[in-house]
């Protein structure tokens, strides 16, 4: 077989590869209902009192009571972003998610040998996960080690915090 034959059956193959494994990102059916009760969420912007120290949100869920022995919260995705949840050291019903704007958005460049070619390329449109509304979100926990998922809405913002290093 030729080198260029090779080359081509590489590519082939790559693509199938691709096009194959596009539907095997894990996506968990959501869950009618929590195993434990949400009080509140909110979340508050921040922004870094110097340049670079960059932006984002601090989005809040507080339980009315403990969690369950078997539950853990995990995740969540919240505004195009992902993040893991913190207990809150002083509040243990408060369940904290950082969740921070990228500083520079990461850009996708077509290259082509024949420089005058990439010249008007249009960059690629990263699809959200989840189609979710401004108040929505999708937590993400586990029971007895079992991965689960639910949307939640009704988030509201609270005034943003004058200073993030001040965690609530």
């Amino acid at each position: 077989m030729t080198r260029y034959k090779k080359h081509i059956l590489m590519v082939i193959v790559a693509m199938i590869f691709i096009i194959l494994n596009q539907g095997c990102a894990k996506k968990l059916p959501p869950q009618q209902s929590l195993p434990f009760t949400i009080d509140a969420v909110y979340y508050q912007t921040w922004v870094g009192g110097i340049e670079g120290a960059g932006s984002g949100y601090n989005l809040f869920l507080k339980t009315t009571e403990p969690l369950p022995e078997n539950v853990v919260l995990t995740a969540v995705y919240f505004n195009n972003k992902q993040a893991v949840w913190e207990q809150n050291k002083q509040e243990s019903l408060l369940f904290v998610a950082h969740l921070k704007n990228d500083l520079r958005p990461r850009e996708s460049f077509i290259l082509h040998k024949d420089v005058t070619q990439e010249y008007g390329n249009e960059m690629p449109k990263k699809q959200p996960q989840y189609e979710l509304a401004a108040d929505e979100a999708m937590i993400f926990y586990t029971v007895d080690g079992q991965e689960k998922v639910t949307k939640i809405s009704g988030i509201s913002e609270k005034p943003q915090n004058p200073d993030p290093r001040m965690r609530n």
